[in-house]
């Protein structure tokens, strides 16, 4: 009988929705896994207990960085003052996450995107299609003061569609959580 030690971050003093830093532990050798289950909801046990005993393959990516150390994150961007309104100014400019990372070149302990999955993934078809968009087109509306791409007051704008043929190539039945990094090209 095999002992398997696995570290749920699902209560680290209470669930945590972004990062936390692993570093006390990580290294570990009783420690062979993190689920980082985020706000799990009344049924997190059985959730968890069919990932880790192989009844479903994990197929979650992180939506954020986690670093080393609160130092490697831009200054100012962790809050953890008691306040009922935290604010963040983002003094970052657009290099927030792992753009920060990158230009600072930091590596992190897992990076934006990182998840595991039983089984392997194949991408093929990739295409990019560009879309025209006009001038006064609106995708989504928000009230916050924010310049889209076309000049609106668009959060969002639809300026290419992306496609992709992703097939399963393992011996396991999973699901892949595609994800894609942009950015608008450089002003010439």
């Amino acid at each position: 009988m095999v002992a398997v030690h696995i570290l749920l971050l699902t209560m680290i003093g209470s669930s945590s929705g972004g990062p936390v830093i692993v570093e006390e532990w990580i290294d570990n050798p009783n420690v062979t896994a993190v689920v980082a289950a985020h706000f799990p909801g009344q049924e997190s046990g059985d959730a968890i207990a069919s990932v880790l005993f192989g009844d479903v393959s994990p197929s979650g990516k992180l939506p954020y960085t986690i670093a080393h150390s609160l130092d490697d994150y831009p200054p100012n961007t962790i809050i953890d003052d008691q306040v009922l309104h935290p604010q963040s100014n983002f003094t970052e400019s657009t290099l927030i996450d792992y753009r920060w990372f990158s230009a600072h070149n930091i590596t992190p302990r897992f990076e934006f995107g990182f998840g595991m999955s039983y089984s392997t993934f194949a991408y093929s078809d990739i295409n990019v299609v560009s879309v025209d968009v006009p001038d006064n087109t609106t995708i989504q509306k928000t009230n916050e003061p924010f310049e889209g791409a076309n000049g609106t007051d668009s959060l969002y704008d639809v300026v290419a569609q992306v496609t992709a043929q992703v097939t399963n190539t393992g011996n396991i039945c999973a699901s892949e959580a595609a994800q894609l990094v942009g950015h608008l090209p450089s002003a010439s």
